[in-house]
């Protein structure tokens, strides 16, 4: 996936305050830990609440509220938004737009044990399986 998708979901140059075009650059932004508004850019682009956002990145909701008015999340926190950010960019690369990737990403799936793609994201394992299927259907082994 490329860094240039998965920066364009975070809210892109604007919101991450520097020009970012490969991973390494990217790698450094997230240790500096990513501003609030990438947070809300992501979820704008999912059509998400902040709560099924905040569910999908493990944040609670007092430490939500606590990062808005810090601007700004832990490094562990921005990797794991990251993580949604990828996710994403890869659903919206195959779905070719931010509507279809966010109705597939909210359908139970049956690849998936039946349950919705964003269920999945508070842990690696689970992106890992996202991602999977993602690929399995860019290939056309699975609808």
């Amino acid at each position: 996936m490329p860094a240039a998708d998965i920066v364009e979901l975070l809210g892109g140059q604007k919101v991450l305050k520097r020009k970012i075009s490969n991973a390494m650059e990217l790698h450094e932004r997230i240790l500096m830990g990513l501003p609030y508004v990438a947070f809300d850019s992501v979820r704008t682009a999912l059509r998400l609440t902040r709560e099924e956002a905040a569910t999908a990145i493990g944040i609670p909701e007092r430490t939500l509220v606590r990062r808005k008015k810090e601007k700004k999340f832990t490094a562990p926190e921005s990797d794991r938004l990251l993580r949604l950010a990828r996710v994403a960019a890869l659903a919206v690369q195959i779905f070719g737009t931010e509507e279809k990737a966010a109705q597939w990403m909210k359908k139970p799936n049956f690849a998936l044990g039946s349950r919705t793609p964003f269920e999945l994201l508070e842990t690696d394992a689970g992106v890992k399986a996202v991602e999977d299927v993602l690929w399995q259907i860019a290939y056309g082994i699975i609808s």
